[in-house]
C-alpha cells in the first residue's frame, strides 16, 4: 500500500511538472529553444523524464510489431497485418537518450540553445542531436543534421507521399539522374559520387532532401520529428 501511495504521488507531481512545462498551447512537437529557455531547471528535466518514459513505451511498442510481422500467421486477418506493416513502417526514434543521465542530456541541450541560429529546432529534435553527440557519432554527420533542421523541413503525410511516389516510379524502371532521392533508392555508392562529380546531383542536394552524403558516397537519413512552419 505504502509502494502505490508513493507511486500515486510520483504520477501527480511529475503530471503537474509536464502540464506546466507545455502549458505553451503548443503541441509537443512544436516546443523549440524559445520555449525551453523559459523553463526552470526541474521544468526541463520533467520534459527529458517524460520524453523517455514515451521513448521506453514506443520502443517495446515497435518490437512488440516487429515481432509479430516475423511471425507467419494465417489466423491473422489481411487488414491488421496491413495495420501492422504501416505502424512498422514508421521510422523509430533515432537511438535518443543513451546511457547518459538525465543532468547530462539537459546540460547538452541548454549548450545547444546558447547559439541563436538553433532557437527554432525543436527540443524533441535538440534531445535527438544531443544524444548524437553523447554517443560519439561523426561530427560531419552531427553537424549536417544540426543545418537540416535549421531548414525547418517539412515532414508531414504530404510529404512522405510524394517520396513514396517517386520511389514507385523508380521501382517501375524510371530513372532521375537529377533527384537526389533516385540514388538514395538504388543505394549505390559508386552511382552517387559519379553524379556529385558531373554535377547533377550535389551534397547540399541530399541534405535538402534529408539524407547525408559522405565522402564515399554512403547516404544517411536525418531525422526530423518535430513540427516545422513551411511555405
Amino acid at each position: 500500500m505504502k509502494i502505490i501511495k508513493k507511486f500515486i504521488l510520483v504520477a501527480i507531481v511529475f503530471s503537474f511538472v509536464i502540464s506546466n512545462s507545455i502549458s505553451y498551447a503548443k503541441d509537443i512537437s512544436e516546443i523549440d529553444g524559445d520555449d525551453w529557455v523559459k523553463w526552470s531547471s526541474s521544468y526541463r528535466i520533467g520534459y527529458i523524464v517524460g520524453f523517455i518514459s514515451g521513448e521506453t513505451v514506443e520502443n517495446k511498442r515497435q518490437r512488440i510489431l516487429r515481432t509479430s510481422m516475423s511471425v507467419s500467421n494465417d489466423n491473422i486477418p489481411e487488414g491488421m497485418k496491413q495495420c501492422i506493416a504501416m505502424t512498422c513502417s514508421v521510422p523509430v526514434l533515432h537511438s535518443y537518450t543513451p546511457n547518459a543521465t538525465v543532468e547530462q542530456i539537459r546540460d547538452g541541450i541548454d549548450a545547444f540553445y546558447k547559439n541563436f541560429a538553433n532557437k527554432k529546432v525543436k527540443v524533441i529534435d535538440a534531445i535527438g542531436v544531443v544524444s548524437m553527440q553523447i554517443m560519439g557519432r561523426d561530427p560531419k554527420l552531427i553537424e549536417a543534421q544540426i543545418r537540416f533542421l535549421r531548414m525547418m523541413p517539412r515532414n508531414d503525410s504530404i510529404w512522405y507521399g510524394q517520396k513514396v511516389q517517386e520511389c514507385h516510379k523508380y521501382q517501375k524502371g524510371k530513372k532521375a539522374p537529377s533527384n537526389p532521392l533516385y540514388y538514395c533508392y538504388i543505394g549505390d555508392r559508386r552511382k552517387t559520387l559519379k553524379a556529385i562529380e558531373k554535377g547533377l546531383v550535389s551534397k547540399e542536394s541530399f541534405l535538402k532532401a534529408g539524407y547525408y552524403c559522405d565522402e564515399q558516397g554512403n547516404l544517411t537519413p536525418l531525422f526530423c520529428y518535430g513540427s516545422y512552419k513551411w511555405t
